[in-house]
């Protein structure tokens, strides 16, 4: 302030601090961050009860969400089926089998993957009431052949033909005893240019995740190995 002393200013900052000539200046302490008229709740095991509680909860909510998903995957399954059997009886144009299919895949939010591999196992299954062999392989040849321009929509690129692949797994494990056609069932999917051979040989060689299918189909991509180098040596 104007005309105060040295001495007046260090007095006047003690008693009112440098922002303030309105309340006497003291150091904060601790209690300054208390906010007055709410009690500070004590500790308990209140709370380690109350978060065993939320834990419990979250881990039966995700058991009873992947219940859910798996009943929702069955259903698309069979309404899968159903739409298959409808378009064979009713000679449901391709382009409403996908639009019909597409629908389905939205309303069970079900990846593409699943769609991929639940089209060719409701393909297997239901040709697998053909107990001759012959019949039956004839029977999935002529669903494939017939559906080609369908099963073209899905299965375009390497993750897809995986996708295809890992549906002749699922057949294989759902099916033992038609377990050791997977040869031939892989070379109706390459004669109809659903699989190629470059994606075959390479998930042969570098898959380890699924070690039983990759044995039972080795003698078709042993054939197709022998295939490659001949068609190399003719070049």
């Amino acid at each position: 302030m104007e005309g105060e002393t040295t001495e007046e200013r260090v007095k006047r900052l003690k008693m009112y601090g440098s922002q303030s000539n309105a309340f006497p200046y003291r150091p904060r302490t601790d209690d300054d961050y208390v906010v007055w008229g709410v009690e500070e709740k004590q500790e308990s095991d209140d709370n380690e009860v109350e978060t065993e509680d939320y834990m419990y909860y979250f881990e039966k909510k995700d058991e009873q969400t992947d219940t859910e998903e798996e009943d929702e995957e069955e259903e698309f399954r069979r309404e899968l089926a159903e739409t298959f059997d409808r378009a064979e009886k009713e000679e449901i144009r391709h382009e409403y089998l996908i639009l019909e299919i597409n629908s389905l895949k939205m309303v069970y939010n079900v990846s593409f993957d699943r769609v991929i591999r639940f089209i060719l196992t409701s393909f297997l299954l239901v040709s697998n009431d053909d107990d001759d062999e012959k019949q039956f392989l004839a029977s999935v040849r002529s669903k494939i052949l017939r559906y080609q321009p369908v099963l073209k929509k899905y299965i375009k690129d390497k993750t897809s033909q995986l996708s295809a692949i890992d549906g002749l797994g699922d057949f294989v494990i759902s099916t033992q005893e038609k377990s050791h056609l997977i040869p031939k069932l892989l070379y109706c999917l390459y004669d109809a240019n659903l699989l190629l051979e470059e994606i075959m040989l390479s998930w042969f060689n570098d898959d380890k995740s699924n070690d039983s299918l990759v044995t039972l189909a080795r003698p078709f991509l042993d054939w197709l190995q022998e295939e490659e180098e001949d068609e190399e040596d003719d070049e």
